[in-house]
């Protein structure tokens, strides 16, 4: 069994030691060492990387019988008794900052709205707390972060200990978890302490910043994104950096931009009612114009016609206008690289559109499609507007006679 100096000292950044054994983890190369400044993944944080003489370490897990195994990016070379083992310090500073300023955010949650943290879970992307919690006012969450940075600012002292069973039950912990190895707790002064075996600062300044970005529903209740320390940082400056260029666009100044762009998100949906009315009046004008060029001949009134790169929401609308007038059968289509088909007819007739457009979109080299017997459309094939056009028209050659045509 060997064992990682991470848990005593998580400002430990290398360390010589001897290999104990080079072995395959899923078709990898690894090795375990006799001490290892390497934290395996555990507890929500994930593993550092770095190096071991000089190859990379791409993973480390701590396995049930109490090694930790370092997964490499090749083999270390034959015969290898000795080695310096290195972290990825950036990334180990980063997990501390995160994991110290996640069990300062937890405490607040838990001091300001009795919200228990019930997960953790930290990547190289989010960092996330589930609390058992219904729901969280804007004021509870501006008290908690608070909180959280006045813990931060006032640099308490983060110390890691490794109590005895009598003094263990004297410390009041926020979560104790069932383990039979000797339970670690980091305590931040007197405003903290929980069981924990991840890596953390010495000092809470250290955390330098917590900050809550999201909160969303989760199964436990809440769940709570939020940065800390160099991520917070990053965040501020990405955030900066898009209010300033959203002020340049708009001419104003940063403070101003949310209550402009509120006036020009008014101004705009206006526009839109105001061009979906002006197009709604349009496609009633044309649907009234292809009525009056529709041919009669079988009885019905077929509207059949292509166009090049038509909206489809515009196709579908345009059947619908025409199939509410009787008698009408509306053929319609849309060209190009993702052609459309829409097949429509009046309630009066005794047509079934879903064989008619089965029939098309076999012609067409299309399969997908749909719809019930009074429309139906499909598409995701390329056509020509000629090539479209001459397929609808054979579809309106086909139709059945009306009844009574002709009589």
């Amino acid at each position: 069994m060997n064992s990682s100096r991470a848990a005593a000292d998580s400002y430990l950044r290398s360390i010589d030691t001897e290999v104990q054994a080079q072995l395959q983890v899923d078709g990898c190369p690894a090795v375990v060492l006799q001490q290892t400044c390497f934290y395996p993944e555990g507890g929500g944080q994930p593993f550092d990387t770095g190096t071991i003489a000089g190859v990379p370490v791409l993973a480390v897990q701590a396995h049930a019988t109490g090694e930790i195994v370092h997964t490499l990016a090749q083999s270390l070379p034959a015969g290898t008794l000795r080695v310096t083992a290195s972290i990825d310090w950036v990334r180990r500073f980063d997990h501390m900052q995160q994991h110290s300023g996640q069990h300062i955010l937890s405490q607040s949650f838990l001091q300001v709205a009795g919200a228990a943290t019930a997960g953790f879970h930290l990547s190289a992307q989010r960092v996330t707390i589930d609390l058992a919690h219904a729901a969280f006012s804007p004021e509870q969450l501006a008290q908690v972060e608070q909180l959280a940075n006045h813990i931060v600012q006032s640099n308490l002292p983060v110390h890691v200990s490794f109590p005895g069973p009598a003094e263990l039950a004297a410390l009041q912990l926020r979560k104790v978890p069932e383990v039979d190895a000797p339970l670690r707790v980091v305590s931040i002064g007197n405003f903290d302490r929980t069981a924990c075996a991840g890596t953390h600062v010495a000092y809470s300044a250290e955390v330098a910043l917590i900050k809550i970005i999201k909160v969303e529903r989760s199964k436990s209740g809440q769940r709570v994104e939020f940065c800390c320390g160099q991520r917070a940082l990053e965040d501020y400056q990405r955030k900066h950096a898009t209010l300033s260029r959203a002020a340049a666009a708009l001419s104003c100044a940063p403070g101003d931009v949310d209550g402009l762009l509120a006036q020009q998100l008014a101004a705009q949906q206006q526009l839109a009612k105001q061009l979906r009315a002006a197009r709604d009046e349009l496609l009633q004008h044309e649907c009234a114009l292809l009525l009056s060029q529709a041919d009669s001949s079988s009885g019905r009134r077929v509207v059949c016609r292509a166009w090049n790169a038509r909206a489809p929401e515009e196709l579908r609308e345009l059947a619908r206008l025409l199939a509410v007038q009787p008698g009408v059968v509306a053929l319609l289509g849309c060209a190009g690289e993702q052609a459309r088909v829409v097949l429509a007819c009046a309630a009066d007739l005794a047509l079934d559109m879903r064989p008619l457009l089965t029939g098309l979109l076999q012609q067409l080299g299309g399969e997908r499609g749909g719809g019930q017997q009074r429309l139906a459309q499909g598409g995701g094939f390329k056509a020509a507007e000629s090539a479209l056009q001459a397929a609808l028209d054979a579809v309106a050659a086909a139709l059945p006679p009306a009844v009574g045509a002709g009589s």
